[in-house]
């Protein structure tokens, strides 16, 4: 049994423990949570793809910062601001392994 499969287990033991507890629905969020960060997708993608995905970022971190810097919904700053914090650092992993892979400067979108 690998480690993640027993956290799961373990997680869903407590789980049971606590629904007669009444705070079942906080922890089903947490484990919903938990299984969301664990997934992951490895893809193969050509340089022009790459530079692709890395302009297209470029376009969204500048639309989430423009959200940020002008709207008045809270809540529209606060997920806009987490998306521009993820995506950055999408875009910030993606540039490193480009570069590495590719052996020459993938950015600069100018054109």
């Amino acid at each position: 049994m690998s480690l993640v499969t027993a956290i799961h287990c373990y997680m869903y033991a407590v789980y049971l423990a606590l629904s007669q507890a009444g705070i079942a629905s906080i922890l089903r969020e947490y484990i919903k949570r938990l299984m969301a960060v664990i997934r992951e997708v490895n893809v193969t993608l050509l340089d022009w793809e790459t530079r692709l995905i890395l302009e297209s970022l470029d376009r969204e971190l500048t639309r989430l910062n423009a959200i940020c810097k002008v709207s008045a919904d809270e809540d529209e700053v606060a997920d806009a601001g987490n998306d521009f914090l993820k995506a950055q650092g999408l875009r910030e992993r993606l540039e490193k392994e480009a570069a590495s892979v590719f052996r020459e400067p993938i950015t600069g979108f100018d054109k």
